[in-house]
């Protein structure tokens, strides 16, 4: 390693290790109790329990950058939240805050001159202020009902001057409020699944069962159910694989769609395989999805202990 990437590799981990000591100094504060914390949650949950009101969060340059990334997770955990930009305040967005609301708004300084009007508005229709900020004695501060003061500590870049110890502290306040709100609302799986129905978070948290197809659609088979008919049930219910059951009714093999012919008189006994993948109603569509994928199938039975109860499919 050359002197040059030293430096790099130096500058960089003085960064990481900057960062990291203020999320551990606020982890400290919140294990101690931090009130301030307590009330800023109960503010944003007395305005958006009822219905009415949202979490209006606003900040200028990188702290912006935060308050949009926050306003999204907290939405996405059942918040009603929205950012206005604070430039855009005082040229007609006030509008955008109602006195049913609260505000939240980020400033490593806190004297932020483009807060200045939100700040007064908030104040005017007496809309509770929750102030992130590292100054103690700045505008936002002493403006703030609820005050939530970052551990002083410099910025992380090499030159001291780049928003970095700062946001990352911003970013990782503002989501455990988002956390915090979201478990006194008792948001939970389902809730969060209502809002997430696409891309990966939405199969991360869709159960099997609310996919699969079941009853008439199963392409169950008996042992001695030959191959032509095995090729017909397929194609009936447009699958890749037919389940092989006993008289108990439970699982014991699967036949693929590759392995049987029209052509060939082979019965389900010959040409079936292990039951493996498998998964339960309660497995996640991710799960499936992963477990077809190991396995290079495009269907794969729904079991409840060994008895058949749904097909799932791609």
């Amino acid at each position: 390693m050359n002197s040059e990437t030293e430096r790099q590799n130096s500058a960089i981990i003085q960064m990481l290790d900057a960062e990291q000591n203020v999320i551990l100094k606020m982890r400290d504060l919140l294990k101690s109790g931090w009130p301030e914390f307590d009330q800023a949650v109960e503010l944003m949950h007395k305005a958006t329990a009822c219905g009415n009101g949202r979490v209006i969060q606003t900040g200028m340059g990188k702290s912006g950058h935060v308050a949009k990334k926050v306003t999204a997770t907290m939405a996405s955990l059942g918040t009603p939240s929205h950012f206005v930009h604070p430039a855009e305040a005082s040229h007609g967005d006030l509008g955008m805050l109602t006195k049913n609301d609260v505000l939240v708004c980020y400033s490593n300084s806190g004297n932020t001159s483009e807060l200045a009007a939100i700040l007064q508005y908030a104040e005017q229709i007496q809309v509770p202020i929750i102030g992130i900020t590292m100054g103690v004695e700045s505008t936002l501060a002493k403006a703030a009902t609820v005050p939530l003061i970052i551990p002083k500590m410099p910025e992380g870049c090499a030159l001291g001057l780049a928003p970095t110890t700062s946001t990352t502290a911003q970013m990782a306040l503002g989501d455990a409020l988002s956390v915090g709100l979201s478990c006194k609302l008792e948001f939970g799986r389902d809730n969060f699944n209502t809002l997430h129905p696409g891309g990966s978070l939405g199969t991360s948290t869709t159960k099997v069962a609310e996919r699969m197809m079941s009853g008439g659609d199963m392409p169950l088979i008996q042992p001695e159910t030959d191959s032509q008919e095995i090729c017909w049930m397929m194609a009936k219910v447009q699958t890749s694989i037919a389940g092989v059951i006993d008289e108990a009714g439970n699982l014991i093999g699967i036949v693929h769609a590759k392995d049987a012919s029209p052509a060939q008189l082979k019965s389900a006994h010959d040409l079936m395989r292990t039951v493996e993948p498998v998964v339960s109603p309660e497995d996640t569509v991710a799960t499936a999805v992963n477990r077809m994928q190991n396995k290079a199938v495009t269907a794969i039975f729904v079991v409840d202990g060994k008895r058949p109860v749904g097909v799932f499919r791609t």
